[in-house]
């Protein structure tokens, strides 16, 4: 059972709700549900992992996986109703929230020089081939974000999205087995920004001046030391270091 009042304390999206025209009793039966599944999402995660790495040759620096946490899917789809007004989540429910909501597993691929991307491109689309079975297919085409100002190192290759905010990675979207998947692909560096932002600034605190200005003083430093380490210190790594399974 989900406590409205303890939960509006703690995510502070009430004004999103009551903009989103959804119904709490709805959000509560998702919430029970997915509590129920929390067990086999967590499985799920670890065999996502080891399927994901298995005879895989190109080197990566790590993969961790997580599942959603039961409050935050709440908050999620609070968000994306009430704030953004996405148009997805509109009838969403306990029958469908599964096909909707696509990051209920995340996996997270860490990889030392920006332009080792393309190699984990290239395995990701032969791994999972669009609806290639009905249990493993890449099911949306996969994204760069990328900020404005940044060198091209993808060409046509992928599909590019420019944003402002700082933030850079590849996504994916992955049915693996009767979940949905979303992997991010990003440097060691765009990881150390990437946390800082969503765990400081995204999605509450943005109308700080002091956070803000520090999480683009922050991006823009990243940026420098990812180009740095491909122009002085890249060497091609031979190895990966196996799955590792943590919450993100």
């Amino acid at each position: 059972m989900l406590d409205k009042e303890e939960f509006f304390k703690e995510y502070k999206v009430e004004q999103e709700f009551l903009c989103s025209g959804l119904k709490w009793e709805v959000l509560e039966e998702i919430y029970d549900d997915y509590c129920r599944r929390q067990p086999e999402v967590e499985e799920y995660c670890g065999r996502f992992a080891e399927y994901f790495l298995d005879g895989m040759k190109m080197p990566i620096h790590s993969i961790r996986t997580r599942a959603k946490e039961p409050k935050h899917l709440i908050e999620k789809i609070i968000r994306k109703r009430g704030k953004y007004q996405n148009k997805k989540y509109l009838n969403i429910n306990v029958d469908n929230y599964l096909d909707i909501v696509q990051d209920l597993v995340g996996a997270r691929v860490l990889i030392l020089a920006k332009e080792e991307w393309e190699g984990v491109f290239d395995w990701i689309t032969e791994r999972f081939q669009t609806n290639a079975t009905d249990e493993c297919y890449l099911a949306e085409p996969p994204v760069a974000y990328t900020r404005y100002g940044d060198r091209d190192i993808f060409g046509d290759k992928i599909y590019r999205e420019h944003t402002d905010r700082g933030y850079r990675s590849q996504h994916y979207i992955i049915r693996f087995e009767k979940y949905f998947c979303e992997v991010q692909v990003r440097t060691l560096a765009e990881e150390v920004y990437g946390e800082f932002d969503h765990r400081v600034k995204y999605p509450y605190r943005n109308l700080n001046i002091i956070v803000r200005d520090k999480n683009d003083s922050d991006k823009k430093r990243i940026h420098i030391r990812d180009r740095r380490y491909r122009s002085k210190n890249y060497k091609q790594v031979k190895y990966y270091i196996p799955a590792r399974y943590s919450i993100f």
